[in-house]
């Protein structure tokens, strides 16, 4: 069975990069015959010529409420580490 892309979304991760070094996330949605699209996810890691990617699929996939959970959980982490900095000083 052939699969069909309803959307595709992708995200570099630091647009301000020189342009040799790029993280990019691509999501593809597919049509799998339910309700919902099927989530497909590669981070792909370019290197001045060389790139390794990675495909996330199932349960691994970074969805917007896993993403909120992280950003969440690291804005928590940098205000404990604020917090120990300024105690030091």
């Amino acid at each position: 069975m052939e699969e069909t892309i309803v959307e595709r979304h992708a995200i570099e991760v630091d647009p301000r990069s020189n342009g040799g070094e790029t993280v990019l996330i691509t999501t593809k949605m597919i049509d799998d015959g339910e309700n919902e699209p099927l989530l497909i996810q590669e981070i792909s890691l370019m290197l001045y010529g060389n790139q390794a990617t990675i495909t996330l699929g199932g349960s691994s996939v970074m969805t917007p409420s896993f993403l909120r959970k992280m950003a969440n959980e690291l804005d928590l982490a940098i205000v404990k580490a604020t917090a120990k900095l300024e105690a030091n000083k």
